[in-house]
């Protein structure tokens, strides 16, 4: 983790909770020596950036990339972007620096959606961001957020099937979870929407909140059908099996049948009531 803070204010995001909204970032030359003992103390080839947003300073996330490859750290890596702090140059840089995916918080087709969650992005934004990534070389991993309020059916479907048109190579999918301190959390209680405070349903896959247009199984339902869609096209499934010997397959089948058991598993139980949980 390279920087800290987040200036924006996406309605289901806890992370400018947990570090701040001011965004601060380590110098370029923290983190080459950081990269440098991973690489040659602990022999560490492939890396994960968590910086919630990687590219948010365009110029420094060029200087670090540009960095990794002038010191010849022979590593492979992954970061994060928003798709409106992408451009051309960024992308060549950290593909020429090693990086080999970028994840971006897409999180809808909708626009109603986006401003509903105060994404400050456009689908259009998501399309030229994906486009940019691939033509430079680079793979990209879209977020998908699923199963906010007063969301319909058909703006559901309409982000799963821009998970498809968007171009990512992965897709995640997750239902819309209202952690406590975040606006949809305060949304949530506003209008008693909760289901539970049982933290451990609280996994982005299990629903608990009460949604306008789905039931708590019906929108689980959504989720495996999103997954489903995305990862069980045909050209998809060739491309993993020629290139990764089935290795998304085996991985998403294995995650849709985790959320459908998990999910089983919840209404057999059941849930813990309200009135027994406290946040005094």
């Amino acid at each position: 983790m390279t920087s800290r803070g987040c200036p924006f204010n996406c309605a289901f995001c806890s992370s400018s909770l947990q570090f701040g909204k001011r965004w601060r970032g380590h110098s370029v030359d923290r983190v080459i020596e950081e990269l440098s003992i991973l690489r040659y103390d602990y022999g560490r080839r492939e890396i994960e950036f968590l910086d919630d947003t990687f590219t948010l300073n365009k110029v420094r996330a060029v200087k670090i990339a540009e960095a990794i490859k002038r010191e010849g750290l022979d590593i492979t890596w992954t970061a994060s972007s928003r798709v409106n702090t992408f451009n051309e140059k960024v992308a060549k840089a950290m593909k020429a620096g090693g990086c080999h995916t970028v994840y971006f918080g897409i999180e809808s087709g909708s626009q109603k959606t986006l401003d509903f969650i105060g994404k400050g992005i456009t689908p259009e934004q998501s399309l030229e961001a994906v486009k940019t990534a691939k033509k430079a070389g680079l793979q990209a991993l879209g977020s998908f957020i699923i199963g906010f309020p007063e969301e319909t059916r058909e703006e559901v479907e309409t982000t799963i099937k821009f998970a498809k048109k968007v171009g990512v190579d992965f897709a995640q999918f997750t239902i819309a979870t209202p952690y406590p301190g975040t606006r949809l959390w305060t949304y949530a209680i506003q209008n008693n929407l909760l289901l539970t405070r049982n933290w451990r349903k609280y996994t982005t896959i299990d629903p608990v909140m009460k949604l306008k247009h789905f039931t708590p199984e019906g929108i689980a339902k959504m989720l495996r059908r999103a997954y489903l869609s995305f990862y069980l096209r045909p050209k998809v499934l060739l491309k993993d099996l020629l290139e990764r010997h089935g290795f998304i397959l085996k991985r998403a089948i294995r995650g849709i049948l985790n959320i459908y058991y998990g999910t089983k598993r919840s209404r057999e139980a059941g849930e813990i009531p309200l009135k027994t949980m406290s946040f005094d």
